[in-house]
């Protein structure tokens, strides 16, 4: 059906097939463009039947080139087809069910609000269809499904031109059982993105990759792509802040799950929990802060090697806790504190050397918790202070030598325990090093600052078990033992 004007209409359901048109059903309806010779034209307050198609109109025309429909079934016993729905303007539509069919809906100038139903293309049987969004202006969903159980998902594409993207009314779904899940896909050029759960997950096949672009804010609730292979997370604001913490009251629950997870924003990342299949976990901020106090990143949630865990902020970072599996761990701030005091960071490796532990704050102060490499190197640099009171810093291995933990500061260094197993301990600063416990079980000790050092809370002890002794060296105007 195509109008010059627009097009109103309630329910319509196709139960049938014509043989001379197609061997599936379809829908094709096109509001604001010329109707072609021989084409269906519904008239208001009457309901029209044929091959299988129940059209039941609505009185009244909405605005010109518009688009606005009911309910849509598309399934002629158990076999769906493809819904398209175009417009020059605005598109509203309620639940539209094509049983395996492709859903598209295009509004070149308006915008697409689906809202109060589901777009459901699950097949009875055979894979999923797509399902297909873009408008100029808004798109605002509700539930979006595209999954299949015995049976292959299919993508799931959201474009907006100027708008914004909202499905935060129901769950994105694009994940597969047993079989391998679509894509899902957002982009909205100069818009925010808000969503609720989304899903390209398979426990058994291949997961889909889940990218959100968007210029403003992006929002979103749990996120999952894991499966056997493939799956990647991306969510990218050029010009506003990432937070996946959803609106549940009980933000820590929320997660983020991928082969490999990465968000990048302008401003702020806020995130909870983590959890990437032995790939990179990456999160940056250009101009803000970052903060994952309430939840743990982990980058092997599967069991095997990790992936490196990075996270760089402008401003402030703020962690709780992350664990690598034997991947690197770093923390770089531009011009803010570090704070890991919520969690621990653990490195360690149950196949091999654990990997390094790096934070370093350019123009603010370091402030951690436990920080465990099993192996791997640990150090922090920072032109502010450094304390560690809240916490042991250990790079003891149980396969070999101890990593070397390195501290320098502009300022002072406060620490609690050192632990290093063989590996060298070097404490550099200007101000004053304040210490506790100290060992290295071989390894070299080294405190150097320009101000006093002060040892009288710990022991620093350097000797070994198989008889190994390194030097201890202590370099400073005034030492108080």
């Amino acid at each position: 059906m195509e109008a010059e004007g627009s097009i109103a209409a309630e329910d319509i359901t196709i139960n049938g097939i014509d043989p001379a048109l197609s061997s599936e059903p379809f829908l094709i309806l096109r509001a604001g463009t010329t109707i072609a010779p021989g084409e269906i034209t519904l008239a208001q307050g009457n309901t029209q039947r044929s091959a299988g198609t129940n059209f039941n109109s609505r009185t009244g025309v909405s605005s010109l080139g518009s688009l606005e429909v009911g309910n849509i079934v598309i399934d002629a016993s158990g076999v769906g087809g493809p819904v398209i729905l175009e417009a020059a303007g605005d598109i509203k539509a309620a639940s539209i069910t094509s049983n395996g069919g492709e859903i598209f809906l295009n509004s070149n100038k308006g915008e697409i609000n689906t809202s109060s139903g589901i777009l459901n293309s699950t097949a009875a049987r055979g894979d999923s269809g797509r399902i297909s969004l873009q408008a100029e202006g808004n798109i605002t969903t509700g539930g979006l499904n595209a999954s299949g159980f015995n049976i292959n998902g299919d993508d799931i594409t959201l474009l907006s031109g100027s708008g914004l993207i909202d499905t935060s009314a129901g769950t994105v779904d694009a994940s597969s059982v047993q079989g391998n899940s679509g894509e899902v896909f957002f982009h909205a050029a100069e818009g925010s993105i808000t969503g609720g759960d989304l899903k390209a997950a398979s426990p058994n096949g291949a997961s889909g990759n889940i990218t959100l672009f968007a210029g403003d804010n992006v929002n979103t609730a749990n996120i999952d792509a894991l499966g056997l292979t493939g799956g990647e997370v991306s969510l990218s604001s050029t010009n506003g802040a990432i937070d996946t913490r959803g609106e549940s009251p009980d933000a820590a629950a929320t997660s983020v799950k991928g082969s490999a997870v990465s968000l990048h924003a302008l401003e702020n990342v806020t995130i909870a929990n983590v959890e990437a299949n032995g790939g990179q976990i990456g999160l940056t901020s250009t101009e803000g802060a970052i903060n994952t106090i309430s939840g743990t990143l982990d980058s092997a949630t599967n069991g095997g090697a990790g992936g490196a865990v990075t996270l760089q902020a402008l401003t402030d970072v703020t962690t709780g806790q992350i664990i690598s599996h034997g991947g690197t761990i770093s923390l770089n701030s531009g011009l803010g504190d570090i704070h890991t005091t919520a969690g621990t960071l653990d490195s360690s490796s149950d196949t091999g050397e654990g990997g390094e532990i790096t934070l370093a704050a350019n123009r603010g102060d370091i402030t951690t918790r436990e920080i465990t490499s099993d192996g791997g190197q640990i150090s922090l640099t920072s032109l502010g202070d450094i304390h560690t009171t809240a916490g042991t810093l250990d790079s003891s291995s149980d396969t070999g030598e101890g990593g070397e933990i390195t501290l320098e500061s502009n300022e002072s260094i406060t620490i609690g325990e050192i632990t290093s197993d063989g590996g060298q301990i070097a404490l550099e600063a200007n101000g004053d090093i304040t210490t506790g416990d100290i060992t290295s079980d071989g390894g070299q000790i080294s405190l150097t600052s320009l101000g006093d050092i002060h040892t009288t809370a710990g022991t620093l002890d350097s000797s070994s078990d198989t008889g190994a002794f390194r030097c201890m060296f202590l370099r400073f105007p005034n030492c108080q033992r």
